[in-house]
């Protein structure tokens, strides 16, 4: 993930000149997928109607705009998608890298764009003495969001610290949409709720100060957050069914694919985040249901909430867009994150009477990531999902061999045979609920915490640490 915000390579130096009017307009008239379908027209960052008299008055006026970079910059990338206008400029760049067919830029520039916006206090609600109208409060006020929630999905995803601390905000979320925008007015809403929600998982599981959380605490969080996370789930389901399976041709005239994609996978997203903090092998030896045999109820409910969400997020990935604008929550983190779980998931139960389905699932979602590295012409390829497919496939062939029983299941040779170094799964796991996941032995065997700290991708794999002396021994107050 974190590969994903860096550059490989220098980017080109070269300009090419500004389309004439007549190409110009061409452009604009053929906008409609910016400013009607693109995820980022969810929050209505560039007023349409504004932008088509700049763009007309660019071109009648006898002093062009070329000096004024912030203008540059606005119709360039919405020609290329398609004070607050460079701003606008940022927050489009960001998500316009946030494409699979992107420059890897959006991490920066999303900090840039949000530094600036509280630089000009749009983070801040603005005072009634200003006077300002009704539609310029709202405009300041999505534009800020709009920016948030990429930068909180950004951190969610990369292990990196949000840009702003949510204490910091009270700039309220409009209430009304404004005429110009099209896209549904309740989506927007639900979105900006769940990264907000994602914001508070993120400090509540995986802060600092949240390492330092004694395994009943931990628990006592996770539940709390799956009560919050069940009542914004409810809030999507107002907007877009989650019931039944995904269906491109039943979507609200107001709702694109992309958008409700978006929504599905945000709550998704969420859903795991919350729920593999103690689903998670390497979670083992913090958490020992020998040790809190009152987890257990939890922790099962938390492997069967990440198993059902990774069937759901594969089932949906089908109908995933594959273009250069398709957003990367979409095109391949919630649906490798879907992969990971579904795979640890079956280690953890080759048994289970849904690990055959399973199997063809982990399939399918290898096939979206064969579709993702065809669209992009192997510029993005996850060769190792097949291989997972492979590997899961062997565990359960092995478990059906032993019978279920552990005297007749060579575990020493499954370890050696599937993935050397870690441990395969505990072959009497006939039924989620008639075994322990959770345990603390042989853990150091496969998995060293002492883990090399220049190795970036640590921060997207843990969710919770142990505690060092060193934490043990802070005072009170610093906790």
């Amino acid at each position: 993930m974190t590969r994903r915000l860096k550059l490989t390579k220098k980017l080109s130096t070269q300009r090419a000149p500004d389309p004439d009017e007549e190409m110009a307009f061409k452009y604009a008239r053929g906008m409609e997928a910016f400013f009607d379908s693109g995820y980022e027209a969810t929050f209505g960052i560039v007023q349409r109607p504004w932008f088509e008299a700049r763009l007309r008055m660019h071109f009648t006026s006898l002093k062009h705009d070329d000096d004024d970079a912030s203008w540059y910059a606005l119709r360039n990338i919405i020609f290329a998608s398609g004070c607050r206008l460079l701003m606008s400029a940022l927050v489009l760049m960001a998500y316009y890298t946030e494409g699979v067919g992107s420059p890897l830029l959006q991490f920066m520039l999303c900090a840039d764009a949000l530094r600036l916006a509280c630089a000009k206090g749009l983070h801040r609600q603005p005072a009634r003495s200003w006077n300002l109208p009704e539609h310029e409060v709202n405009h300041r006020s999505w534009i800020f969001w709009s920016i948030y929630c990429l930068d909180k999905h950004i951190s969610s995803r990369s292990g990196r610290p949000s840009i702003i601390d949510d204490e910091e905000i009270n700039c309220q979320i409009p209430t009304s949409g404004a005429s110009y925008c099209l896209m549904n007015f309740p989506a927007r809403l639900v979105l900006v709720d769940l990264h907000q929600l994602c914001s508070f998982v993120g400090k509540s599981l995986s802060s600092a100060r949240a390492f330092r959380r004694n395994p009943t605490e931990l628990l006592q969080m996770v539940t709390f957050l799956d009560e919050k996370a069940r009542v914004h789930g409810e809030a999507v389901e107002r907007v877009l069914s989650m019931k039944s399976a995904l269906d491109p041709s039943s979507l609200p005239a107001d709702l694109s694919l992309k958008v409700a994609l978006a929504l599905h996978f945000t709550y998704y997203g969420l859903l795991f985040d919350i729920h593999t903090t103690l689903t998670y092998p390497w979670s083992r030896g913090i958490i020992s249901l020998r040790q809190h045999p009152s987890f257990r109820d939890q922790v099962e409910r938390s492997y069967s909430i990440v198993a059902k969400t990774s069937r759901d997020v594969i089932l949906a990935s089908r109908h995933i867009p594959l273009d250069a604008a398709c957003p990367f929550l979409l095109a391949y983190y919630i649906p490798i994150y879907a992969l990971i779980n579904l795979f640890i998931h079956i280690l953890q139960a080759p048994n289970h009477p849904s690990a055959e389905s399973d199997l063809l699932l982990m399939e399918l979602g290898a096939s979206h990531f064969i579709r993702l590295e065809l669209a992009t012409e192997s510029q993005i390829s996850t060769p190792f999902v097949r291989d997972l497919s492979q590997m899961a496939r062997s565990v359960v062939e092995r478990a059906k061999s032993a019978g279920g029983s552990q005297s007749a299941y060579d575990l020493s040779d499954l370890q050696q045979a599937v993935v050397p170094g870690i441990p395969g799964p505990d072959p009497g796991n006939t039924a989620l609920k008639q075994t322990e996941f959770l345990y603390e032995d042989g853990l150091n065997e496969w998995f060293d915490m002492s883990f090399d700290p220049g190795m970036e991708m640590w921060s997207t794999l843990l969710p919770i640490v142990e505690q060092s002396p060193t934490d043990m021994m802070l005072p009170t107050t610093m906790q």
